[in-house]
Parts: structure tokens; sequence; C-alpha cells
């Protein structure tokens, strides 16, 4: 019962969070006329900069390649003393970024700060199987945990 409750909330979390992100950078593209090279010019202001390098970013990233890297060397090489408690621990602690990050969501709707794109063609020809692969994914594998 917990179990699930648990999964359902992370699902969410996961859903919620990638959706806001996803129509943000639809958002930023359209506002730089899909053009690449005003995307690159923007990139490199303080603003773009801070979108790449912002310190919750840098840490999921640490925590990913931690995550990832013990366990290809305890798969491939050799077991690392306290690996488990490693891999667990910093994988409890990215999902809760992720979750801070998804609390967040409805105080940015609330504030007027969320960012969503213009419906238009492009931006529908973007989103659309975007959201298709995340949903199809989610509910293949939910599907896949219930059978």
């Amino acid at each position: 019962m917990l179990y699930n409750f648990v999964l359902i909330v992370f699902t969410a979390a996961f859903i919620f969070r990638t959706v806001k992100t996803l129509f943000f950078h639809i958002f930023l593209w359209q506002l730089k006329e899909f053009r690449p090279d005003r995307i690159i010019a923007h990139l490199k202001t303080d603003y773009g900069k801070k979108l790449l390098v912002n310190p919750l970013n840098i840490i999921k990233w640490i925590l990913f390649i931690v995550i990832y890297s013990i366990s290809l060397i305890n798969i491939n090489l050799v077991e690392v003393p306290f690996s488990f408690h490693i891999i667990i621990y910093s994988f409890y602690l990215f999902w809760f970024i992720w979750l801070i990050e998804t609390i967040s969501i409805p105080f940015a709707v609330l504030r007027l700060r969320f960012k969503y794109p213009v419906p238009t063609v492009k931006s529908f020809s973007v989103l659309e199987p975007t959201l298709n692969k995340i949903f199809i994914d989610v509910i293949n594998q939910s599907h896949n945990r219930q059978v």
C-alpha cells in the first residue's frame, strides 16, 4: 500500500516537473523565434547561464553520475565498499530534489511566473510527440509493475 502511494507520488512528480520544463523550453524556443543562433546567444547571457548551471542542476548531475558510476563499477570491476548505501541515499536525494521542484510548480502558477508556450503548429509538433513518449513510457512501466 505504501509502495503504491510512493510510486504514484514519484510518477506524478516526474510527469509534472517534466511537463513544466518542456513547456518552458518550448516557450523559450518560441521567444527566440525558433532560431538556434538566438538560443545560443541567449544561453551566453547571465540569465541563460543560470538556466544551465544552477545549484540544483549541478547537484542532480553529480547524484546521477554517482548513482550510475558506482553501479557500473560494481557490475564490471570491483565492489565498492558501502556502495549499496551510497546508491540508495543518492537516489533518495535525487528524487527529493525532484519533489521539491514539483512542489514549487503550483506557487509559480499562482504568482503568474509559469511560462507556457503559445499554442501553434510548431509548438504542438514538439510538444505532442514528447508528451506521448513520456506518458507511454510511464503508463507501460506502471502497467508492467501491476501485472
